[in-house]
């Protein structure tokens, strides 16, 4: 392993007596902005399920609190500056990641390239179908994202589509004309707010059933590209003959989900920002249906790996993912993520994990009750490949890199 993925991945590590394994305090992996720091200051913030990084910005200043140590303004100026600036971004986050800095990182080219699909041939001739759930949200936050899509370099011969189904209130007129502008497609959608998960996967269906789509993307709004990022995931997924779902590093705080360094395999994919491919559509299907928002990506993963399909991670594809834009912690939220979980304890055979779930929905006042939670036992768990579900880490479903 090289020493770049040693510092990206996670293998400075301590073993407690235990046999437990935990990421040490020097880990040279962590990035400029140290989420367990900043959450082991502020308890409130732990015991809420709040993205560190999300808080500090969006409450954290404004009340007075601490930064993690050696965290940078730069970084935060590099974020704001848009897409020109993430290689330069990456490479700050290294620069600082350990006491070694920039010196003895060394780069196995050919690793990279082939893994990657670098100079793997453009899949010419085929489509690939971008789609965008939206609620409620900005005119310029929506344009942002899809000008970014129209400025993607290197797709020559590839044709790009992207479509949105609305789950929020009716789009005003500006709204719709301005989407129109750029050539997008709006789904028709008579059913109200039918979650984040169903909303793709009607814009799943749509694109390998009426436009013969070789791969889609799940996009959230709140984000925008860099102008290679498509081309880097495309080249990837067509490298590895479109069985494996493709995740873009989100940036300027990425998930700190554990990848292999030498196959980019991991876990599940973040759909912030994905690419899941025909193949596996056609076996797997899309979302679970009795997910309405949250962990629908960490379920979705987890069949694709069950179905015999891999998902990688492709480093260098950025997604700047706009966490200002979110919401404050609140009852929606954690309602939400908890019943969510629930249900993945429940299907994945878990037992435990759905209980810590059902105790903590009591426990932030939900409901009085177990008895009173929506009913999933009718619902059967999966009867075999369960060995790829991942509860080890709570709400991280998987293994970690710091």
């Amino acid at each position: 392993m090289t020493n770049l993925w040693k510092k990206l991945i996670n293998y400075n590590k301590t073993q407690p007596k235990n046999g437990s394994t935990t990421i040490s305090a020097n880990s040279p992996v962590r990035t400029a902005f140290d989420n367990e720091e900043y959450l082991k200051a502020n308890a409130d913030v732990r015991a809420a399920g709040m993205n560190a990084f999300h808080h500090y910005f969006t409450y954290g200043i404004s009340e007075g609190r601490r930064a993690p140590k050696g965290f940078h303004k730069r970084v935060l100026d590099l974020a704001r500056a848009g897409d020109s600036d993430a290689i330069s971004f990456r490479r700050h986050q290294l620069s600082v990641a350990g006491p070694g800095g920039m010196a003895d990182i060394e780069l196995d080219e050919v690793m990279i390239a082939d893994n990657m699909g670098t100079k793997f041939p453009l899949p010419v001739g085929t489509t690939i179908t971008m789609g965008i759930v939206l609620f409620n949200n900005e005119l310029d936050e929506i344009k942002r994202l899809l000008r970014s899509i129209a400025r993607s370099k290197g797709l020559d011969g590839v044709t790009l589509v992207t479509t949105v189904i609305n789950n929020g209130a009716p789009l005003e007129d500006e709204m719709i004309e301005m989407i129109e502008s750029f050539g997008v497609k709006i789904l028709e959608n008579p059913d109200g707010n039918i979650g984040s998960s169903a909303g793709h996967t009607r814009l799943m269906k749509h694109a390998f059933t009426d436009l013969d789509a070789v791969a889609y993307m799940t996009l959230n709004p709140d984000g925008f590209f860099h102008p290679q990022a498509l081309e880097r995931m495309v080249r990837m997924a067509h490298r590895h003959e479109w069985t494996a779902a493709i995740e873009a590093a989100q940036l300027p705080n990425e998930n700190g989900k554990y990848f292999n360094p030498d196959t980019f395999d991991t876990e599940w994919a973040v759909t912030a920002c994905a690419m899941f491919t025909r193949k596996i559509w056609e076996k797997v299907g899309g979302f679970d249906p009795n997910i309405f928002l949250y962990c629908d990506d960490v379920d979705y993963g987890w069949e694709i790996r069950r179905a015999g399909f891999t998902v990688k991670y492709c480093p260098w594809a950025y997604y700047f993912h706009d966490y200002a834009s979110r919401t404050a912690v609140s009852a929606f939220f954690r309602q939400n993520r908890l019943e969510a979980g629930r249900y993945l304890g429940h299907k994945w055979r878990n037992p435990k994990f759905r209980e810590m779930c059902e105790e903590q929905l009591i426990k932030f006042g939900f409901y009085e009750a177990v008895e009173a939670m929506p009913p999933i036992d009718h619902i059967a768990p999966l009867p075999n490949g369960t060995e790829v579900a991942n509860f080890k880490n709570d709400f991280h479903f998987a293994q970690k890199r710091w």
